[in-house]
C-alpha cells in the first residue's frame, strides 16, 4: 500500500469550463446566497458562448505540473490532497478509487507538485510564470 503524498489524484478545476451548467452549482450555495445568485444568474449571457475557448491564453500547457509545484510548494500535504480532487469528489460524489486507474496514469501525486519550482520555465507566457519572473527579478534586486 502507498503512502498518500504518493497516491496520483486527478486534479479537478472549478473553472466550469467542463464543469455543470450554472445552474447545477446553485444547489451547493448557502441558502444565504441563493437570492443573489438568481439574481446574478437571470442577468448572465455568457460571451464566449458560441466560442471554442482552448486553448487557453491564461493557461500553463503544456506545464501544468510546473504550475502546481509552483502553487503547492510547501503547502500542507492534506490540503494540496483536498485540492486535487479530494474536495470536488466529496461535493460531486466522484468516486476516487474508481478515477485512480486514470490518475495513476496522469501521475500527478502530492507529493510530487510540492516540490518547490527551481526554474521557470523560458519559453511559457502563462501569467502565474510571468508574476513569479518578475518577484523574483525584484528580489535579486
Amino acid at each position: 500500500m502507498s503512502s498518500k503524498s504518493s497516491r496520483a489524484y486527478v486534479a479537478i478545476t472549478a473553472d466550469t469550463h467542463g464543469g455543470a451548467s450554472l445552474d447545477a452549482y446553485r444547489e451547493h450555495l448557502d441558502a444565504g446566497w441563493r437570492d443573489e445568485f438568481d439574481a446574478w444568474r437571470s442577468a448572465y449571457r455568457n460571451p464566449a458562448k458560441r466560442h471554442i475557448d482552448y486553448p487557453h491564453s491564461e493557461g500553463c500547457h503544456p506545464y501544468s505540473r510546473e504550475n502546481m509545484r509552483l502553487a503547492f510548494a510547501g503547502v500542507d500535504e492534506a490540503e494540496v490532497r483536498r485540492m486535487l480532487g479530494e474536495n470536488a469528489a466529496a461535493l460531486y460524489g466522484f468516486d476516487l478509487e474508481a478515477l485512480r486507474p486514470i490518475a495513476e496514469r496522469i501521475g500527478i501525486t502530492p507529493e510530487a507538485v510540492r516540490v518547490p519550482l527551481d526554474e521557470i520555465p523560458a519559453d511559457s507566457a502563462c501569467p502565474t510564470f510571468q508574476r513569479e519572473r518578475f518577484l523574483r527579478q525584484r528580489a535579486r534586486a
